[in-house]
Parts: structure tokens; C-alpha cells; sequence
């Protein structure tokens, strides 16, 4: 068995099916199939339950998925010390990252970061996984990147490296005027309390924190919340809200993506203000190679400049 072959298990593991697993690895159907006949043979256990077209572990194929992120883990730890002692201490930077990203905030941070990062580091190749919210650290935890945009510090297997301090702000619908303090400046935010918007009707999402700030903040101040609706897509609520349905919470680098064709939203600052930690969390045990600390150093200084420290 060879470490190719752990990583077509892992795989179909994470898509519970061959021909989707396939497609992922850009390889055929059949040929994948007859890896996992060759390993379950070599192994002489079955590591999948068949159910039609959908695949389960065993209980067998769930030790089995422990261990195989385990080597795959270290190979990948040994191959980036190999890697960062052939650089021979090279200042600009060669080799390649894996980065995941949620595929809504975090992103828009790419789309500013990335462009000047690779000018700076051409030789540094990046790849993007993009994955649902909460699915950043699991992948971090497994082995399968080398960084991940986090929003808070959750696990204490990863190293947390903050690079933003993002204030949450109240979006107002167009059409509804509240009671704010006026900002300060042209590059801020008017203000408000909470006694000012409680009565309004919040649109919030299923998942994510801004539901569990938007919960907690209510319970705080004992406070019924008056739930308008409930969407999967944080991106839907920011554009619920410019259409007049409601008011939910953003972040404050929400905003810089306006909604096209319909008035934008009111932003306002909470009154005390509240902020969110957006950081590159690495695991613990991984070796960090120069192309990381290049990339977490770039995006700790970016993010200390316009637009985001405004």
C-alpha cells in the first residue's frame, strides 16, 4: 500500500461515494474502485458498508481513517521540512500552501490578499479548498491543509494566529429608520443601542456565529427576539435586509460587497461595540514551512491597512 492509495480512501470517505470521489481526484470510476478492492484485499477487512450508490464506514474502515490521517499527516510534515531545507535560506519564497476557506467571508479576504501576495511571492504556488462554515478547522485537525480562515479560536489543536479584530455591525433595511449616534468621521459607522432595535424583525441564519451572537445578545438583555426568517446563506440575510425584510448582523467586511440594483443596507456600529477574531489557524504538530509564515505575515500586515482598519 502506498501513501496515493491512503489518500484515494480518504477521499471517498469524505464524498461517501466512488464516482464522486473520482471525479475529485480526476481519475476514472472503475479505477478507483479497484484501489479500494486492491487495499480492503491487502488489508483482508471490508472498509466500506455498500448501500447502492452510497458508502459507510466500517467499523474497521473508521480505525482505518484514524491512522491513515495520522501517516499522511506526518508524510506531509516530512516532506515540508525536506522542502524547507532545500530552500537553503531563499528570502523570496518557494513552494506551496493549501488554504481553506469558508466560501463566503473568508473569500472576500482572498480576493484582497491573494493578488498582492502572489506579486510579491511569485514562486509560492496557493491552493484554495473551499468549504462550508465550521468545515475549516476539521480540515486543519485532519491533515488535508496546510491554513485555514477561523473566525474565534475554538480547538485546542490549532494555533490560532489572529490577523483581524472585525467589528459586527447592525444592518438596518433602507426603508427604516432607527435612532443612531452619528459617526464620528467619514470612514466610520454611526452607533446604536440595543434598546433602539430590539423590536425590530431580524432575519439570522441556521448555522454560523452571527446566529449564536444574535441569540445571545437577546438573552443578555432578556429580550424576546422577533424572528422574521431563517436562511442557510449568510450572503441571502445582507441581501434580505437591503430589500426591507428585516435587520440581521454582518461583519464589518460584509459591506465592502454592496447589493446590486436595490438600495443598501444602513450600517450601524453596537453601542458597546462588539468584534469578531478573524484568524489563520495551522495545527499544533504541523511543521510550519517559510511559505506559511510568508502568508501569515503578508495577511497580518494587510489587514492593519486600509480598508480594513477603518
Amino acid at each position: 500500500m502506498n501513501f496515493l492509495q491512503l489518500k484515494y480512501f480518504l477521499t471517498i470517505c469524505d464524498y461517501q461515494s466512488i464516482s464522486k470521489a473520482a471525479l475529485k481526484l480526476y481519475i476514472s470510476q472503475s479505477a478507483l474502485s479497484q484501489q479500494l478492492i486492491h487495499m480492503e484485499h491487502e488489508l483482508d477487512v471490508q472498509l466500506f458498508n455498500r448501500h447502492g450508490s452510497t458508502l459507510t464506514l466500517t467499523e474497521a474502515g473508521r480505525h482505518f481513517y484514524e491512522s491513515s490521517h495520522k501517516i499522511l499527516f506526518e508524510f506531509q510534515n516530512t516532506q515540508n521540512i525536506m522542502e524547507s531545507l532545500k530552500e537553503n535560506g531563499s528570502k523570496t519564497g518557494k513552494g506551496h500552501i493549501t488554504i481553506a476557506v469558508t466560501k463566503t467571508k473568508s473569500f472576500m479576504i482572498l480576493v484582497y490578499l491573494l493578488p498582492s501576495f502572489q506579486k510579491r511571492y511569485p514562486d509560492i504556488e496557493i491552493e484554495i479548498v473551499e468549504v462550508d462554515s465550521g468545515e475549516v478547522e476539521k480540515l486543519i485537525n485532519n491533515g488535508s491543509v496546510d491554513l485555514g480562515f477561523c473566525f474565534g479560536n475554538s480547538t485546542t489543536s490549532i494555533i490560532y494566529e489572529e490577523i483581524y479584530k472585525e467589528p459586527i455591525l447592525l444592518a438596518i433595511p433602507p426603508q427604516t429608520e432607527l435612532k443612531c449616534t452619528p459617526a464620528e468621521n467619514s470612514f466610520s459607522f454611526p452607533s446604536i443601542h440595543f434598546d433602539s432595535f430590539f423590536q425590530e424583525p431580524f432575519i439570522i441564519g441556521t448555522t454560523g456565529y452571527l446566529r449564536d451572537f444574535t441569540l445571545e445578545i437577546f438573552k443578555s438583555h432578556e429580550k424576546p427576539l422577533n424572528l422574521a426568517l431563517e436562511t442557510a446563506v449568510p450572503a441571502f440575510a445582507h441581501l434580505l435586509t437591503a430589500a426591507n425584510v428585516g435587520c440581521t448582523f454582518i461583519g464589518k467586511l460584509s459591506t465592502f460587497i454592496e447589493p446590486m440594483h436595490i438600495d443598501k443596507p444602513h450600517y450601524c456600529l453596537l453601542d458597546p461595540p462588539f468584534y469578531q477574531k478573524v484568524c489563520i489557524g495551522y495545527h499544533k504538530q504541523r511543521y510550519v514551512t517559510k511559505p506559511m509564515r510568508y502568508f501569515i505575515s503578508y495577511a497580518k500586515d494587510a489587514m492593519s491597512l486600509p480598508p480594513f482598519n477603518f
